[in-house]
């Protein structure tokens, strides 16, 4: 008798245990595939590895941590180009002294890539030579 109550207690507990796991993977997934709707991938991407933790051997999180990786390379890759399309253009109109022109661009620049020094330095240079035109 205590065998079978010892037993009946540890299926209990197990199934108890394991249905949590459920809902916590569940929770998970509906989060990350929401953040992947709305096109946030590295958030998404922390919800699908949230959901590997309860349930390491499900294909599906892992089907789609690959597709965020590939989106957010993609990303970088049309950032770079961006970033490229603005120093030329930024870097045309400081020459040509539009330094408000050249500094719109240098700020779309840091709006993409928030720590690009020369960016951020050629944003200081032109607040310089604004500021001294104006004594």
């Amino acid at each position: 008798m205590k065998n079978c109550l010892f037993l009946f207690l540890l299926f209990s507990t197990s199934f108890v245990f394991s249905q949590s796991n459920e809902e916590k993977y569940q929770k998970y997934i509906k989060s990350a595939d929401s953040c992947y709707t709305l096109r946030n991938y590295e958030k998404a991407m922390v919800f699908y590895e949230n959901a590997l933790m309860f349930k390491p051997a499900e294909m599906y999180p892992k089907k789609k941590l690959m597709e965020c990786d590939s989106y957010l390379q993609m990303i970088a890759e049309d950032n770079k180009v961006v970033i490229k399309f603005y120093y030329h253009q930024a870097d045309s109109c400081f020459v040509e002294g539009n330094f408000i022109q050249a500094k719109q661009f240098y700020m779309r620049i840091l709006n993409i890539t928030p720590h690009e020094k020369d960016a951020q330095s050629k944003i200081a240079e032109i607040d310089k030579i604004l500021y001294e035109k104006k004594e």
